[in-house]
Parts: structure tokens; sequence; C-alpha cells
């Protein structure tokens, strides 16, 4: 019995998506193109769904490296300054996670509405739903621009204050939004 329990510990630390090494790598050309793709999509979405069966939301799978495939390279293949990189990077993620977040809430917003207009909640929950976002957009605007205009003046990497905030929260925040839909019936 207590090898079967060790087995089942060991198998599922190794499967759990904090362990897990993604297969996709981005390439500089599908983060700088004009219209990306978000080709870890399937593979990131699958993590998300393991780590939610064993009661999480998600949070371990923010941290998987879908890396680029190098560093980036000008024209005349000289290397691009690292918090350029980062910078693009960031832009490039944080357009993908703030895809998922617009998406799961207009979704929530069609299924409050139905709820409102079927229930009789005394309350309706939609304002409370509209209210939360335009909080929290509120909310992380300041908090990041904070971030971004503290440290201003004291590091040619301070840029990157603001924007590794704006993507943090919006990470968390996507997340956080898919599990409420998730735990709708609609």
């Amino acid at each position: 019995m207590r090898f079967a329990i060790t087995l089942a510990v060991i198998i599922s630390f190794a499967l759990s998506p904090a362990t897990a090494e993604p297969e996709t790598r981005l390439t500089w050309d599908i983060i700088q193109s004009d219209t990306p793709t978000y080709p870890f999509e399937d593979e990131l979405n699958a993590c998300i769904l393991n780590d939610v069966r064993a009661r999480g939301i998600g949070e371990p799978c923010l941290s998987l490296d879908f890396g680029p495939d190098g560093p980036m390279r000008n024209d005349d293949g000289s290397r691009v300054p690292e918090r350029v990189e980062l910078l693009r990077l960031n832009a490039y993620w944080l357009d993908y996670w703030n895809g998922r977040v617009n998406a799961t809430y207009l979704d929530l917003v069609a299924g409050y509405a139905k709820d409102d207009s079927i229930f009789n909640y005394g309350d309706p929950l939609l304002p409370d739903l509209e209210r939360s976002q335009n909080t929290w957009l509120a909310w992380r605007d300041a908090k990041c621009h904070f971030e971004e205009t503290h440290t201003r003046g004291r590091s040619n990497w301070a840029v990157l204050d603001g924007s590794n905030c704006r993507l943090a929260l919006t990470m968390r925040r996507a997340l956080e939004l898919e599990q409420v839909r998730r735990v709708q019936t609609w």
C-alpha cells in the first residue's frame, strides 16, 4: 500500500503542470507579426485544465517557458538590446492574456445577463460583474503606472517594471475570470 501511494505521488509530481516542459517554442517572427498566432495555446490550456482538476486555477502554468527561439536580431544580424526583447515579448504576452480576459469577460456578461433576465436574485448580477471588472482595470493601471514611474531615471531597466506588472496582473485576472466561468452552469 505504501509503495502504491509513493508511486502515485511520484507520477503526479512528474506530470504536474509546474514541472512540465513545453514542447512549443515561439519565434521572433511570430512575436513581431502584425497578426501574431499563439501556437502554444493548446498546450497551455491542457496545463491549466490539469491544474484545475487538481483544484487549482492554473497558476503553475503561468511560469511555463514558451520563450523564443534565441535572441532577437536586427536586419544586419546584430543583437537587439535585451530590454527591447523583453518589452516586445511582454507586449506579445499581454496581447494574448488581454484577449483571454476580454473573451472570458464577454462570456460572463452574456451568462449573467441571461441569468438576470430569468431569475430574480433581488440584486442583478451583471452590474456587480461590470463594477468588478472596471475596478480591477483601474486598480491594475494605477498600480502598474506607479511601478513604472517610481523607478524612472534610476535604471535603464525601469521601463520593464510597468510592463511586467501589467502582464502579471492580467495573467492572474484571466485565470480568475476563467475559474468563475467554469463554476457557472450555462
